[in-house]
């Protein structure tokens, strides 16, 4: 982690250093109440509470007072994992800051993207879901040119883009091919691909890699890294998942929520891998984070 990141992490309440990923420091701090961020954040969650009225008019609160900010990193975004145990809100967090309904509007607080109010569904907050999501009636190349197609680009303009983002995520060859003929990897490289062939400023992803087999996840895993160090995408990542490993091993920001209601209660900055997955799983500082974060899952000091 550069030490103006660093600087930035240890303005928190109650941050401090707990070790070191790669060499470069893991820094814990409370949830934040405030943004100190230089740059405008790619994202600001502002004291959001989500109250949902069930069929029989009882009310239940999904979230309460969440406040969360993301930095807006120069020439790269952030991955940002969310983890907590089930019903902790991290798909209505996710759903607020997409603009889905019924999670969207919050109750109370504002969400914003680059420091504009989220009103909606948005082409600059792409998403995919763990469910395959590509048209089966579409080849690969049109599914992946499907959002500048409705945005009404020409098709050889269309086509060429699409091209290149197949050829960025390794399916390359497949183009002509139909969802059917793929694996269920090939399948999630299409959703990826049509995510950012309409160059979002932000990925929502939502468990994505939850269905594949292991070697798959972990293919998928590094795709995801490639994405964030591409200086040319600069995309900030939002990952709802249930793996802590997967959450420390990609992320430069980990966020764990309680439940009942969904609040955060502990962030954690971390600097990007730079080694692979297999060298990086045995440092102590990565078992003993993993080892903690897995330790408050379990629910004996989620909220400490």
């Amino acid at each position: 982690m550069s030490e103006p990141r660093l600087d930035v992490a240890m303005q928190r309440p109650g941050a401090h250093v707990v070790g070191e990923i790669d060499g470069n420091p893991v820094v814990e701090s409370a949830a934040p109440t405030e943004n100190h961020a230089p740059r405008t954040p790619a994202l600001e969650l502002r004291h959001v509470t989500k109250i949902f009225t069930l069929p029989n008019g009882k009310q239940t609160t999904a979230v309460r007072d969440v406040t969360l900010v993301v930095e807006d990193v120069a020439e790269r975004g952030e991955v940002v994992s969310v983890l907590g145990p089930s019903g902790c809100g991290k798909s209505t967090i996710l759903n607020c800051v997409a603009g889905l309904a019924p999670h969207h509007p919050p109750t109370t607080g504002e969400v914003l993207v680059r420091g504009e109010h989220v009103g909606g569904p948005s082409a600059s907050r792409g998403m995919v879901f763990q469910a395959y999501t590509s048209f089966p009636h579409l080849t690969v190349l049109d599914n992946v040119a499907f959002g500048l197609r409705v945005r009404g680009m020409e098709r050889d303009e269309r086509h060429a883009k699409a091209l290149d983002w197949i050829g960025r995520v390794g399916l390359k060859g497949h183009e002509h091919k139909y969802p059917h003929q793929l694996s269920g990897g090939q399948q999630q490289r299409v959703a990826i691909a049509r995510t950012l062939a309409c160059r979002p400023q932000m990925i929502l992803m939502d468990e994505p890699f939850g269905a594949l087999d292991p070697a798959t996840r972990r293919e998928m895993q590094e795709l995801l890294l490639s994405i964030y160090r591409d200086p040319a995408i600069e995309v900030t990542i939002l990952l709802v998942t249930h793996s802590v490993v997967e959450a420390v091993y990609l992320s430069t920001k980990i966020v764990l929520m309680k439940p009942n209601p969904g609040e955060i209660v502990k962030l954690w900055d971390l600097a990007p891998p730079s080694h692979s997955f297999e060298e990086t799983r045995t440092q102590p500082t990565f078992v003993k984070l993993v080892a903690e974060i897995e330790s408050r899952l379990r629910g004996r000091d989620v909220d400490a």
